[in-house]
């Protein structure tokens, strides 16, 4: 994780290029990185459908969750794998990349 390689003691700096964690070379991690610096404005979530507290179904079934933010995103292209949505109390539902849009 980007945020958790900068915020080490250890001295260390994301690499953008290779997607990786490595001794901190005097280049600022970008944003885009890591939103989490004091210097980053990340985007706000406006709104979630369905409304909080509805029933999404399991990783099987073809619902769809929409969320708002207060300006324009664009999807990262490098993202491979899956993403997790974490309910309280329950197992973190695994949604594939390309699935994303």
């Amino acid at each position: 994780d980007p945020c958790d390689c900068i915020e080490s003691t250890a001295g260390c700096g994301w690499v953008d290029a290779s997607f990786s964690c490595g001794l901190r070379t005097g280049a600022a991690t970008s944003c885009q990185a890591c939103a989490r610096q004091s210097q980053c404005d990340p985007p706000a979530l406006v709104s979630i459908s369905p409304r909080p507290g509805s029933l999404v179904y399991s990783q099987a079934s073809a619902s769809r969750l929409s969320l708002t933010f207060n300006r324009r995103m664009q999807p990262c292209y490098a993202l491979v794998g899956t993403i997790e949505l974490r309910c309280e109390g329950r197992e973190p539902l695994l949604v594939p990349s390309a699935r994303l849009s």
